[in-house]
């Protein structure tokens, strides 16, 4: 005989702070904005944050493939979506880096005469 679980005890235990996640890579080209803003969009549907959600990652990747290695010929961007129960929702966007060393140039300061 198979024993019959509490639908509520069994719902627990699915439970988690990290529940509902998401991942995804897209090639790194421009048209592959459109493509995750959707994505984000249809995730967040019915919460009243689905323009919110979508123009944040839409900004992200843009800047993504403006200003990183994502960008370039064989670049890509990956986008990660978070959705706990409770609490603030998490919308990363992760790139491939810069193409160099970051390098720190200090300006001289000028002194005004009084």
């Amino acid at each position: 005989m198979i024993a019959a679980t509490n639908p509520q005890k069994r719902q627990e235990r699915t439970r988690s702070p990290e529940r509902m996640m998401w991942r995804c890579v897209f090639p790194g080209h421009t048209d592959q904005v459109r493509q995750a803003r959707r994505m984000v969009e249809a995730l967040f549907a019915g919460t009243g944050r689905e323009n919110d959600a979508g123009l944040i990652v839409s900004e992200l990747a843009t800047n993504t493939l403006l200003h990183t290695r994502s960008g370039q010929v064989g670049g890509w961007f990956g986008v990660e979506i978070r959705l706990p129960d409770d609490g603030p929702a998490y919308l990363g966007v992760y790139d491939l880096g810069g193409a160099g060393i970051p390098q720190i140039k200090r300006q001289r300061v000028v002194q005004e005469e009084r």
